[in-house]
């Protein structure tokens, strides 16, 4: 549990995060257009026709589905048909995960470096343009950044406790962010050797705890 210093740490961060992003948002709503990137129709087109962008070797769209992993498309079609098909709703999705990559990256850094470092890398992450705009893009960088950071902790924690169930669950993290960015698909290539040599356990757990982080990547 937090301290009432840690939970106000939290808070500020947190809040600072919000109003950051929704003033961007608020000024670029107006004009929803401009919450597109030359990447964004290609995205929202695998989104309203998975089927054909993913199966159908046939048509226009499976080509374009050949250049992007399914991950984000598939995040942006259940969003949609939760949402009348209203591209905003998207960004509103993309801002909250936004904030809460905020709150993870404060909540890591408590356990691991105290309050004041928590409070400088949150607070610098609640402000960070490139973060702060992705949010508001139609692009997959702030959902990949959410995975890719919730896997990284989980796999510390696997690591510190030799734990196979946490490492697999981890390897799934990454594996579900390979599909939103392929790029994830080199980091078994650090991760499992890793594991084979700095983990605090028999060579056999280790062995054990590596092959689960891969099944399940």
């Amino acid at each position: 549990s937090l301290t009432v210093l840690e939970r106000r740490g939290l808070i500020a961060v947190v809040a600072l995060a919000v109003v950051v992003r929704l003033v961007l948002f608020f000024i670029v709503a107006p004009e929803p257009s401009r919450f597109h990137t030359a990447d964004t129709p290609a995205y929202l087109a695998l989104a309203r026709d998975l089927e054909t962008g993913y199966a159908d070797r046939d048509s226009n769209l499976f080509e374009i589905g050949l250049e992007r992993t399914p991950g984000y498309p598939v995040l942006m079609q259940g969003i949609l048909s939760l949402a009348a098909d209203e591209e905003v709703a998207i960004i509103v999705v993309q801002i909250a995960a936004s904030v809460g990559l905020v709150a993870l990256v404060f909540l890591f850094t408590l356990r691991w470096a105290g309050l004041a470092c928590a409070s400088v890398a949150g607070a610098a992450l609640a402000v960070d343009p490139t973060t702060v705009i992705h949010a508001n893009y139609l692009l997959p960088g702030t959902f990949f950044a959410v995975a890719v950071l919730a896997a990284t902790i989980t796999f510390l924690s696997g690591v510190r406790q030799a734990s196979p169930q946490r490492l697999a669950l981890a390897g799934a993290l990454f594996g579900a962010s390979a599909l939103i960015r392929p790029i994830s698909l080199y980091i078994p290539l650090v991760l499992v050797p890793l594991c084979l040599l700095i983990l605090p356990a028999a060579p056999r757990t280790r062995i054990v705890c590596s092959l689960a982080f891969l099944l399940a990547f």
